[in-house]
């Protein structure tokens, strides 16, 4: 098992001048563009110009209560990050993982440099679907029919759509980041432990903690999730 935990490319994609996303996030959002706030994935989305409504809406359907199943999508989140390895996306998403009420040991699996095994049959599958379409940009026809047979069609769908966004996102991390935004990484989370974090207009409320270290709770104490705008921000 390694977990994703440093980046080898040494170029980025430069964030975009906030005189450039601050008319993007004020429409989108119609609220007052914070730059100190807004997380860095956020700003590079925006950097997209019209693109950035689609992508937000899109991950918005993916995370929203008609999206897929909570446990499936980070198994797939941090499947994904493995095979691209995305420190930032494993971050993330082992935390909200285990909120969503995945194991150590099932997120443990989802590390394996091999094939996924020792969890459910659903988490293999899914896994599978991932490393190939992470992989080889395709199914196989096995894997894509074991899938129509444990999801059905329209989930299957999903799935497989899903996945392609879970791509897009990894591949979409190559930008730099300053240290607020890794929030294992801040100095003040014993003095200010609550904090409003946010995938696409989704508010997370939850409980910043050291993930490494020997406290109580876990990187997110809460599992929350409620529409209403998307500028992180302290509370």
């Amino acid at each position: 098992m390694n977990i994703p935990t440093t980046y080898a490319a040494k170029v980025t994609v430069p964030l975009p001048d906030d005189d450039v996303i601050r008319p993007v996030i004020e429409a989108y959002y119609g609220a007052p563009y914070q730059p100190d706030m807004t997380l860095n994935v956020v700003k590079m989305f925006a950097g997209t110009g019209a693109h950035f409504a689609g992508v937000i809406d899109t991950v918005n359907a993916i995370f929203g209560p008609e999206g897929i199943n909570p446990k499936h999508r980070q198994t797939c989140m941090m499947r994904v990050a493995k095979g691209l390895n995305a420190p930032y996306e494993w971050q993330i998403h082992s935390a909200i993982g285990r909120n969503v009420g995945l194991s150590e040991d099932e997120i443990a699996a989802f590390a394996s440099d091999g094939p996924v095994t020792g969890v459910g049959s659903d988490y293999v599958l899914l896994c599978r679907a991932c490393d190939e379409l992470t992989g080889a940009k395709t199914l196989t026809d096995d894997t894509l029919s074991e899938l129509l047979a444990m999801f059905g069609e329209q989930s299957t769908r999903k799935y497989i759509f899903s996945i392609s966004i879970f791509i897009f996102m990894g591949v979409a991390e190559r930008l730099p980041r300053p240290a607020g935004d890794h929030r294992q990484d801040r100095q003040d989370d014993e003095k200010q432990p609550g904090w409003v974090s946010c995938q696409a207009n989704w508010r997370w409320r939850g409980v910043v903690q050291n993930e490494t270290a020997s406290r109580p709770g876990g990187l997110l104490a809460e599992n929350r999730w409620r529409p209403d705008g998307c500028l992180p921000r302290r509370i």
